[in-house]
């Protein structure tokens, strides 16, 4: 992936965590590293960029008396410099001291960070230089921490800056109240669009449910006539009609009504495709009719661990790439066509390329 990507990559035994990797960059001893760089950026893998110049606004902030740019200059356990998004120069980082050589531990991290008398802020001031925060706010910041600072939730303006490519749900309905579109308006990642097809004409009064939520993301159409095969031809028809349309459309989710989706769905099932992935799909789902009661002879919720097998997946939790879904389409109308559809993908690009992503996150209805 880093080589189609023109991304240099440099393998490190796991061990000192981001700071230990710091360490061994300041004292030029990490294998592979480059040498002719000037400035470093350092972040770590639960960043995300909120404006396209990130790096200029770092390397704006870098003026003479500065020894250090950072993200945030923290008041916790007492004023430091938050050892992640940080830039400094070649001069500063070669400079640093670390108390222990080499740093295996969290506890030698703090050290570092926050915990001594001359941690990461205090040298960067002993060397006659400033520390400085690049923006005043972490909410209008140009790198966005989402571990630590998840709360924020910034994802809209990350996906403003930078739009990505969206997720396209076909779903099938007919004469039922359309329980999906409440957990899409909830989604983090908000590039997904819904292509609701009622079977049939509509007697239940769907079109002004639709019009009554406002949302140029969600496309009705009533087909003619009723095909009554599960939504099968429907589902069909869409894959078929999408394949050299919606070209704003990456993914597709085939779906149902009454599915619900946790508000990361989109958000974690997107993230976890690689360019060589044709499909991702959620570890664990909610089903309906998994936990027999004898007692009162109907079924219960309960959680399934998803299999790539029969009757341990379902659509509605699997993202695949669009034009793998297109090029194999939906080739079977039986009850069970989910599984035929799923088995074609594998048959023709590989189980392999399939992507597991941890976490329950729809509920089959």
């Amino acid at each position: 992936m880093c080589e189609s990507n023109n991304v240099k990559y440099i393998p490190r035994v796991n061990v000192g965590y981001d700071i230990g990797a710091f360490q061994d960059v300041c004292g030029n001893r990490l294998y592979g590293f480059p040498s002719n760089w000037s400035h470093l950026l350092w972040c770590t893998d639960d960043f995300i960029p909120m404006k396209k110049t990130f790096v200029m606004d770092f390397f704006r902030a870098m003026k003479p008396n500065v020894g250090v740019a950072c993200l945030e200059i923290s008041r916790e356990v007492k004023l430091h410099i938050r050892t992640s998004g940080f830039m400094v120069s070649r001069y500063v980082a070669s400079s640093l001291v670390f108390a222990t050589d080499a740093i295996v531990s969290k506890a030698h991290c703090y050290e570092f960070e926050h915990r001594s008398k001359d941690a990461f802020l205090e040298q960067v001031l002993g060397m006659g230089k400033k520390a400085i925060q690049v923006n005043n706010s972490l909410a209008e910041s140009s790198l966005w921490d989402t571990g630590l600072r998840a709360k924020l939730n910034l994802w809209q303006r990350h996906y403003d800056e930078f739009p990505n490519k969206a997720v396209m749900f076909i779903c099938p309905i007919f004469n039922s109240y359309p329980q999906i579109i409440s957990s899409l308006l909830c989604q983090t990642n908000p590039n997904w669009r819904l292509l609701l097809i009622h079977d049939g004409p509509n007697s239940t009064g769907l079109e002004k449910i639709i019009q009554e939520t406002n949302d140029s993301r969600i496309q009705y159409i009533v087909h003619a006539k009723r095909t009554n095969d599960w939504g099968h031809s429907l589902r069909r028809w869409a894959l078929d009609k999408i394949k050299n349309l919606a070209h704003d459309v990456e993914f597709v989710v085939i779906t149902n009504p009454d599915n619900y989706y946790i508000p990361t769905f989109v958000q974690e099932m997107t993230m976890g495709f690689t360019p060589e992935t044709v499909a991702t799909y959620c570890s664990h789902f909610v089903h309906g009719y998994v936990c027999p009661n004898k007692v009162l002879g109907d079924h219960r919720f309960g959680v399934i661990e998803t299999e790539l097998k029969l009757g341990m997946i379902d659509c509605g939790g699997v993202m695949v790439r669009k034009k793998y879904a297109c090029e194999v389409g939906w080739s079977s109308l039986e009850i069970y066509s989910d599984w035929t559809y799923f088995s074609d993908l594998i048959k023709k690009y590989g189980s392999a390329r399939w992507k597991k992503v941890l976490g329950t996150l729809f509920v089959h209805n």
